[in-house]
């Protein structure tokens, strides 16, 4: 809460009571707060966060990867990883379900474009998928569920050698001392049939 102060100076001068007002200069509800500006954030042109991905992007449609991009990237990050899993499929098959999941991507990028392709990115290495697959898996639910695909990126302190995919709770587990920041964009997929 803002408070207005209005300050009275009183002095004397020759015999005479001579009073200033002097207003408050407080100007602490015009600075901004960066920490907020800097947010760490991950967004899709293709879906809003918690929307419906589009079927262009799923087992029912071209099973492609969605433009992917972020800003508010933290300070000295060095790699980026980008998990993408089903929560909801524990019900299915007993587990969350890893649909993609890139490591050591450049810490001087800020998007993905739709359908990527690995080959612009050296560093980058794309681990199995659930399915035992190094390729993006778009949704897939069962008929008439609905479920929620998690995008996670994470901005981490160096350029690091994974092995073996790891949903986005076991990662932020393993890697936690590494992790620097990390951004997530949620979106639901149920299947017409």
């Amino acid at each position: 809460m803002k408070h207005n102060f209005l300050i009275i100076l009183s002095c004397t001068i020759g015999g005479q009571n001579i009073q200033s007002e002097i207003p408050d200069t407080d100007n602490t509800d015009k600075i901004e707060d960066s920490s907020e500006n800097n947010k760490f954030e991950l967004i899709s042109n293709a879906f809003e966060n918690n929307g419906k991905i589009p079927e262009k992007f799923t087992c029912d449609g071209q099973n492609i990867s969605p433009s992917l991009s972020w800003s508010g990237t933290p300070p000295s990050t060095k790699s980026f990883v980008l998990i993408v899993d089903d929560p909801d499929a524990v019900q299915v098959v007993g587990k969350t379900f890893i649909h993609w999941n890139l490591v050591n991507l450049p810490s001087n990028i800020d998007k993905l474009p739709e359908n990527m392709s690995i080959d612009k990115y050296p560093s980058a290495k794309i681990l199995k998928n659930s399915s035992g697959k190094e390729k993006y898996m778009g949704p897939c639910p069962p008929a008439g569920q609905n479920h929620r695909y998690f995008f996670t990126l994470f901005a981490m302190d160096d350029i690091h050698k994974y092995q073996v995919s790891l949903t986005a709770e076991e990662f932020k587990q393993k890697m936690k001392e590494h992790i620097l920041g990390e951004a997530v964009l949620i979106g639901t997929y149920q299947r017409k049939k």
